[in-house]
């Protein structure tokens, strides 16, 4: 895959740039002292049922954890089962109980989580790098008042399973989601995705667009994120994590650089505790998340080297599309809003003034009306319509096996 020639970047000059990158150096040196600290572990994947794809459902999260696979029959796709469990020991409050609320599907033997409330039209929720779904933790009552909202945390992020070493990449993730709303029995949803998950959402839609996909995208909403190469301001940051010293910086990256480098992108929110960074950090050590950050961000090159069939999946999307952004952004703001205009002229976009790279996190309420409004605007059924021909689909739980 196509690398980065240059790693000088005009970021590292600038004093912004210059801090990141000290700080990310000081981190790595003083991670060489002292060690690092412990991640959270997650219980070992059970090989896959011989029968077809299944949903696996965990009593327990920590190391020794039984799992019960639940065959998905062909006549009927999925099945529910118990429900992924937490006691709270090894993560805050609020990433063990979004952990206790999902579900895992077994994807040929690797654990996808996800989490899936709400009744209405199906709405698929991707979140960025190199956070999670639990993103979403603010916004989420708001989304399933409307939606029945699925909620994936994609290969390598999140409770989902993180291999290593890995060949991350868009394609694979969007394989992924594929198969994983089959199985659910979607055939048809609306799209919100932030940052990377954009990305990953580009080629979902490219793929709807051309009929090669059995996933229908009725509509398309992007927040903040790097949907095009020429418009998007990567910072030192970006470059480290992609260059071949990605893998120990990304390893060796300890709470206090985490949350400075956070900080940095969601803006006064972070800063005051409105988005809940030691629920994010937890949540990146699970199942040593820090070591993959380096496979997953080879979503940069991608995005280079896929450019005009992603800029392409927008400009002719026979859906609706919007981009709905925080407009303190420097990496993926004002410059991926101009660029978005003029590739899709007729789609909404959405400045939302004081907010920084995680509007859906910084200002749940404010950024939950604005993509009602939308919707609104697109035709989507109203709160407190029935739900979805999906959902109700859904057969009931077998008996364990």
């Amino acid at each position: 895959m196509t690398r980065h020639a240059a790693r000088t970047p005009a970021d590292f000059r600038t004093a912004s740039g210059r801090l990141q990158f000290a700080v990310v150096r000081g981190a790595c040196l003083t991670a060489l002292l002292l060690g690092t600290r412990t991640a959270v572990a997650a219980p070992p994947p059970a090989p896959a049922a011989s029968g077809g794809p299944t949903i696996r459902m965990c009593s327990a999260v920590r190391e020794g954890a039984t799992c019960v696979d639940v065959e998905m029959s062909p006549r009927r796709p999925f099945a529910l089962g118990r429900r992924a469990a937490s006691d709270g020991a090894d993560l805050p409050p609020g990433p063990a109980a979004w952990l206790a609320r999902g579900q895992f599907f077994n994807d040929g033997g690797r654990r996808i989580f996800f989490r899936r409330e709400g009744r209405g039209p199906t709405l698929l929720v991707l979140h960025g790098f190199p956070t999670s779904s639990y993103d979403y933790a603010a916004i989420w009552p708001a989304l399933t008042a409307r939606f029945d909202v699925i909620a994936v945390d994609l290969l390598g992020s999140g409770f989902s399973d993180k291999p290593f070493p890995y060949d991350y990449s868009v394609f694979e993730q969007a394989d992924i989601l594929v198969r994983l709303t089959a199985a659910l029995g979607v055939a048809r949803t609306h799209v919100l995705a932030h940052d990377y998950g954009g990305t990953v959402a580009q080629e979902v839609l490219a793929r709807s667009n051309a009929g090669t996909s059995p996933l229908c995208v009725q509509s398309a909403t992007f927040l903040n994120g790097g949907l095009f190469v020429d418009a998007q301001n990567l910072t030192p940051v970006h470059y480290l994590l992609d260059s071949p010293l990605g893998v120990p910086v990304g390893a060796l990256t300890c709470e206090p650089v985490f949350k400075c480098i956070t900080n940095s992108f969601a803006g006064d929110a972070g800063r005051n505790g409105v988005v809940d960074l030691e629920a994010w950090w937890a949540i990146l050590n699970y199942n040593r998340g820090k070591r993959v950050m380096h496979g997953i961000i080879q979503y940069l090159d991608e995005r280079k080297r896929y450019e005009e069939r992603w800029t392409a999946a927008l400009a002719c999307a026979p859906c609706p599309v919007a981009y709905i952004y925080g407009a303190e952004d420097g990496v993926s703001g004002d410059s991926i809003a101009r660029r978005f205009a003029e590739v899709v002229p007729n789609a909404p976009v959405v400045r939302l003034c004081g907010l920084d790279h995680y509007p859906h996190a910084e200002a749940a309420g404010r950024t939950a009306g604005v993509f009602h409004a939308l919707h609104d605007r697109f035709g989507t059924p109203s709160a407190g319509a029935p739900p979805s021909a999906d959902r109700g689909a859904v057969p009931p739980p077998p008996a364990p096996r």
